[in-house]
């Protein structure tokens, strides 16, 4: 991990303050959430691919992507951090290329 990320789950973990020198056991449930919250896996393990129907309402379109990312995923493409980055970057693989 970068200097960056180890600072951002330790400030999800609110363990951004403590000394370096506490042990590790003191901290890890908070960690694991804060790295859990930031990095999820995704329930099927691959990050869902979506596919543009020229007869579909663009907005229509995007509520097929949220609740189908939600129920693939289980977590919510509008939540901060990389879910959201890869949640966009797969909506917009499956618009045609013109768009």
């Amino acid at each position: 991990m970068k200097p960056h990320s180890c600072r951002e789950v330790e400030a999800n973990a609110h363990s951004l303050l403590f000394p370096d020198t506490d042990h590790f056991s003191l901290h890890a449930q908070d960690i694991g959430d804060a790295l859990r919250e930031l990095y999820p896996v995704t329930r099927g393990r691959t990050i869902p691919k979506f596919e543009w129907n020229p007869n579909t309402n663009p907005r229509e379109y995007l509520d097929q992507c949220k609740s189908m990312w939600q129920t693939q995923t289980g977590t919510n493409p509008a939540n901060e951090g990389s879910q959201r980055d890869w949640f966009r970057d797969a909506v917009l693989r499956g618009l045609p290329t013109h768009v």
